[in-house]
């Protein structure tokens, strides 16, 4: 009868180098997974102290009496010229997207112009035509607002100019914001800001 081949028994120093193998093994999935555990606390709480929007810093709760939403600060009362002539001012608003923050970004431009229906009262306007999205101005004579892209026109109050023999490509008045009553009485311009859809008759935000 044929004897088994014998299979040595591993001595102390295999049983040390695999032991030390396995510790070497471990030690290195802790290494790795401790500071990506240690990542991801701290980007979750990065995001749940995120500083608020200026519109919330500056306002206290950022929404009006109404509580209809957020108002962003355009200028004083002063700044705005008091013979009713428009001028125009860039709005700028902290943003979010995704993960990023950037505080005090231009989001847009408005005109503002003082009314001469009292001390104080204002009309502020959206600077984008609402034919075709480009940037209206103030005509030369300083008496109303024109588009130079197709030549749409509005009189100071933001109102459509049909002219005979000269079409108005717009299909509505430049789009106008309210301010917020509180503010204005202070003397701040404060509105809520948004864009809204070209090419339309009806006034409609843009999602």
């Amino acid at each position: 009868m044929k004897n088994e081949p014998s299979h040595p028994r591993p001595s102390e120093d295999d049983r040390r180098n695999a032991l030390t193998a396995i510790g070497a093994l471990i030690t290195g999935f802790l290494g790795a997974i401790i500071p990506a555990g240690v990542g991801v606390v701290t980007l979750l709480d990065s995001l749940r102290q995120r500083p608020k929007p200026r519109a919330f810093r500056d306002n206290n709760s950022g929404v009006n009496s109404s509580g209809t939403g957020d108002y962003v600060r355009i200028a004083h009362v002063d700044a705005v010229p008091p013979d009713g002539q428009p001028r125009r001012f860039t709005v700028r608003m902290d943003q979010v997207d995704a993960w990023n923050f950037t505080a005090d970004y231009p989001v847009g431009a408005v005109y503002v112009r003082r009314t001469k229906e009292g001390e104080g009262k204002v009309q502020v306007f959206h600077s984008t035509c609402p034919h075709a999205g480009c940037s209206v101005a103030p005509s030369v004579d300083g008496q109303a607002f024109h588009c130079p892209c197709h030549n749409s026109a509005f009189d100071l109050e933001g109102k459509r100019v049909v002219k005979t023999g000269k079409e108005n490509p717009s299909p509505r008045d430049l789009d106008q914001f309210d301010c917020d009553p509180e503010k204005l009485a202070e003397g701040e311009i404060w509105i809520r800001f948004q864009n809204f859809e070209t090419g339309e008759e009806e006034k409609k935000p843009m999602l």
